[in-house]
């Protein structure tokens, strides 16, 4: 999360450290603004329907691999009558979501 200069990372219960680092960052107005964008831009990526529509697509990829190799999720034999091994049908949802 901190990476890609989106943070700071700042030895724990520094106070001086932190201190320090507030204070540099008050000082270096482009510094400051830099990182709020970069942050912030990583954030946008991490709402809730951005995360929905790839959770989506992971399902929608597990399940067009599963129609290749069927057996593949049944080489283990306890795990042949589990339900959630039954083909998922993305067919009731709106063309645009799946």
């Amino acid at each position: 999360m901190l990476g890609e200069g989106r943070g700071l990372l700042i030895p724990f219960a520094d106070s001086k450290a932190i201190a320090e680092r507030v204070i540099e960052l008050l000082d270096n107005d482009t510094e400051r603004h830099a990182m709020r964008k970069r942050a912030y831009m990583l954030g946008r990526e991490m709402t809730w329907p951005r995360v929905a529509q790839r959770y989506l697509e992971s399902f929608v990829q597990a399940a067009e691999e599963r129609k290749q190799r069927p057996r593949a999720a049944l080489r283990c034999r306890r795990w042949t009558r589990a339900p959630y091994l039954l083909p998922l049908n993305l067919n009731h949802l709106p063309s645009n979501d799946r």
